[in-house]
């Protein structure tokens, strides 16, 4: 009787682990009085069958990303899992999981949490951390499970997959693949973005530029598909009236195809040569030109913008709307000096005074609501690049404070980026207590490490000699960039920021902090770069399926440096300093290490081997010096 009533809840248990159907769910929900039962005849002592059962809501792993005995819990789940994930990468992407790929164990073996795939920074940086290590398959899931948050990271995908030799970096792909190995990339990069797609990834600009700059899928043999595009539009509309529906859709159909495949010569003849146009056309033209860029663009835009308003003048079916005046600011905006060009003709489109009532410039006089459109996210990103790039920092910090007053539901994080940079180079650091209770009180926003490390460095902008009161800001700054949490850690950018006021604070140059300033915030700021030297080693990107072949041609340690080079500085300083014998020697001991580890990565010879053994000695005076700063 006993073993059947356990045989019975590990079955059920196991289906519940592996269904997503409704049979499963339904298992799920004949899981708890099965359980109880066994209970009643073998007593507590099988409590643990719960652990078996995953499907048991009342286990609180889907919260705890960091066991390191996690799979333990489930031998066939952890099996399927790790399986999967060691296939070829194409019999990866063409195979369904035997798994619920939403499991909280699934989660943890990507390095990811429920709560990090929700916010498209944070799943960025579990992309990266990914494709570091050479887990392309992971990388590619990260991003599935984030769906409309993984814009960013399948950017990252894709980049990293075109820039790369795959056959090498990535576990489980044969050595030897049949064609050009750039072409393999290739294809494998178009295979990942149609299927990205199709799990609701959305794409940007910036995706389309990725996938076909002149480096990437855009050879010189895609003259014939050109040529094969253009000829198949002509062909389709040489029997057709030149003002049918039928043409115009075709013809910008055909334009936005070229605008990722062809040269902008190519394009601006096509766009020219087109018997008839929408405000979709000439929208899809200015995208285009301000994906390109000023070196190809130039002053073409103009020509465009022209031959439209005189369109408006004659046609009624040619009208200005929002998008289109979008697109025209944002080709405007990447030609040089495009920045002003903006800002002069931004309120003739869009009606600021209504967002926050008032105009960038007053001697205009109210603009009416009926003769511009309404400014969103994207049209707001423009306007406060514009800002900044013309250094128009008292405007940007007022502009956005309004809309944050108002609590504007348009705000998102890119914003915050500007407004963050603005604080940075003013060196307004009244303003950066107000940001930081505003990130305390609002756990939806997640700033990223740079944005961190922005604030630390509006210290160092400041004119104003630093005060012990503000040094306690830029610790609450450290502690909000580590997150928290048990399994929290510093990232690199913002200890470097750290380290390089403290080395501001030291220098002969700059003023000590006025105040009561106690002199171990030093050894406290140099503890702190300390906590990063993990960080700095493991961005090298050294794991177990780096080769010799990917080191010597991708391998890029300029940020890394200068996070030496800043620890290094601040040594220095503190070596100038009465200590105890022992601290001294710590303080000794960790410059050299760090000259050495910065020495092997200046190295013109450097290998893979030899950086491997310079991180392998590093740790291992890493460890005794933190013995000793403790």
């Amino acid at each position: 009787m006993l073993d059947i009533f356990k045989r019975r809840s590990l079955a059920i248990g196991s289906r519940a682990c592996f269904s997503t159907s409704n049979t499963g769910r339904m298992a799920r929900k004949g899981i708890v009085p099965l359980k109880s039962r066994l209970r009643e005849v073998l007593g507590d002592e099988n409590d643990g069958i719960s652990m078996r059962i995953s499907g048991d809501k009342k286990n609180k792993l889907d919260n705890e990303i960091s066991k390191p005995d996690i799979f333990k819990v489930n031998d066939l789940l952890s099996s399927r899992v790790e399986t999967f994930f060691s296939q070829d990468i194409y019999k990866l992407l063409k195979s369904t999981p035997t798994f619920n790929v939403r499991h909280g164990l699934v989660f943890r073996f990507l390095g990811t949490s429920v709560e990090r795939v929700k916010n498209s920074y944070l799943v960025a940086e579990d992309v990266e951390k990914q494709l570091i290590k050479g887990n392309l398959a992971q990388a590619i899931y990260i991003v599935k499970l984030a769906r409309t948050n993984g814009s960013v990271g399948m950017n990252l995908i894709l980049k990293h997959i075109l820039s790369h030799d795959i056959t090498e970096t990535v576990k489980g792909l044969p050595f030897k693949v049949q064609g050009n190995k750039s072409e393999y990339n290739q294809q494998l990069a178009q295979k990942v973005y149609h299927l990205l797609r199709k799990w609701g990834v959305p794409v940007n600009s910036h995706t389309h530029s990725i996938l076909f700059n002149k480096n990437s899928l855009i050879k010189s043999t895609d003259k014939k598909s050109v040529d094969m595009l253009i000829d198949k539009y002509r062909r389709s509309i040489s029997q057709l009236p030149l003002k049918s529906a039928t043409v115009i859709v075709n013809g910008n159909a055909t334009l936005a195809a070229l605008g990722n495949l062809a040269s902008i010569d190519r394009i601006k003849e096509f766009f020219d040569e087109m018997p008839h146009k929408d405000k979709i056309t000439y929208t899809t033209m200015f995208n285009i030109l301000g994906r390109r860029g000023p070196s190809e663009g130039n002053q073409y835009r103009e020509k465009v913008w022209s031959e439209f308003l005189n369109q408006t003048k004659h046609r009624q079916g040619v009208q200005l709307d929002g998008l289109l005046a979008r697109a025209y600011l944002f080709a405007t905006m990447r030609e040089q000096n495009g920045a002003q060009l903006v800002l002069d003709e931004f309120e003739t489109l869009f009606d600021l005074n209504k967002l926050v009532g008032w105009n960038l410039k007053p001697e205009n006089g109210l603009q009416e609501s009926s003769s511009t459109f309404e400014i969103n996210k994207q049209e707001l990103s423009i306007l406060l690049e514009c800002l900044y790039q013309t250094a128009n920092h008292d405007m940007v910090t007022r502009l956005f404070e309004a809309l944050n007053k108002k609590n504007s539901p348009i705000l998102d994080m890119s914003h915050f980026n500007i407004y963050i940079k603005t604080i940075e180079v003013r060196g307004a650091v009244n303003l950066v207590g107000p940001l930081l209770e505003l990130f305390s009180s609002r756990p939806e926003l997640k700033p990223s490490a740079e944005m961190y490390a922005g604030l630390i460095r509006a210290y160092i902008n400041n004119e104003q000699p630093v005060t012990s009161k503000e040094l306690e800001t830029v610790k609450e700054i450290i502690n909000l960039s580590k997150g928290g949490g048990k399994h929290s850690r510093l990232l690199m950018p913002v200890a470097l920021a750290y380290c390089d006021l403290f080395n501001c604070i030291y220098s002969d140059h700059r003023n000590r902090p006025s105040g009561a300033f106690d002199r171990n915030h030093g050894i406290k700021a140099l503890k702190v770069a300390l906590s990063c030297t993990s960080s700095i080693t493991a961005s090298l990107g050294l794991s177990s399926r780096s080769t010799p072949s990917w080191f010597a041609t991708h391998a890029n340690f300029q940020q890394q440096t200068e996070a030496l080079q800043s620890m290094i500085e601040l040594c220095r300083h503190l070596e100038k300093r009465r200590w105890s014998n022992e601290i001294s020697t710590g303080i000794y001991k960790l410059r050299k290490a760090l000259m050495g580890l910065r020495a092997s990565l200046e190295d013109p010879k450097l290998t893979l081997a030899s950086i491997q053994s310079a991180v392998h000695a590093f740790n291992g005076h890493i460890d005794m010096v933190r013995k000793i700063m403790k």
